[in-house]
């Protein structure tokens, strides 16, 4: 950002993953930087699956950037269909789930559940609420409530619709979420095999709010790409 531009990163599945100089994508930014996001760069995203496909040791940092940005697509798309943008905080907390969702990672991601008979979300949420991490004190410094209400992002028996509409939860969460989206893409990528990729962008582009179901829907168009 600044002089030199957007800042961007790389990414081999999404080409580039860029944030501009708004308040939303400065957070963001502030919170890739906290260690304990950045602590993801030394989680292999597949646990121990190099050793049988040896191109499978893409970290989890990589993999919550994807589905940031995903979870912007979906966003995007949905206000389009809408209309109207959504409210900055909507788009704050379910950008900021999408970033965090796996931060709660332990060693060889899910081998580690296994071991220790915790579920990684439990971990998560522990990260956001506990004031002594920097995820939960750039977090407040940026709105002092956030944490919280972050935390009943991640909680499924909590919804607030006047504040969080159910199928913004879905975004990053659901049976068609971005974390979904991104793995699929990601680890087919890096083990070479086909069967998960899809085409995204088709995908994303038949997407529908379903303000009944609190959810959202895929057109006939979008079912092949979302059955691939």
């Amino acid at each position: 950002m600044g002089a030199n531009g957007p800042k961007v990163f790389r990414d081999p599945v999404h080409n580039l993953i860029a944030f501009e100089d708004t308040p939303i994508d400065r957070l963001l930014l502030d919170l890739i930087n906290t260690r304990e996001v950045q602590r993801l760069r030394r989680i292999k995203q597949m646990g121990v699956s190099e050793l049988v496909f040896p191109g499978a040791n893409h970290s989890r940092f990589a993999h919550s950037l994807g589905v940031l940005h995903t979870a912007r697509m979906f966003l995007d798309q949905l206000q389009r269909c809408q209309g109207q943008s959504l409210p900055d905080e909507q788009q704050s907390l379910v950008l900021c789930a999408a970033l965090l969702h796996d931060v709660g990672h332990g060693p060889f991601s899910h081998v580690f559940e296994q071991v220790t008979g915790r579920a990684h979300e439990a971990y998560t949420l522990a990260i956001i609420q506990d004031p002594e991490t920097q995820v939960h004190q750039c977090l407040r410094a940026y709105d002092r409530q956030i944490p919280e209400k972050l935390a009943l992002f991640f909680d499924d028996e909590t919804e607030d619709e006047g504040k969080m509409p159910a199928y913004l939860k879905r975004i990053v969460s659901g049976q068609l979420d971005a974390d979904r989206c991104d793995y699929l893409l990601r680890d087919s990528h890096a083990t070479g095999t086909n069967y998960g990729n899809f085409d995204l962008a088709w995908m994303l582009a038949q997407l529908r709010p379903d303000p009944v179901r609190k959810g959202f829907y895929l057109t006939r168009k979008g079912l092949a790409a979302a059955e691939t």
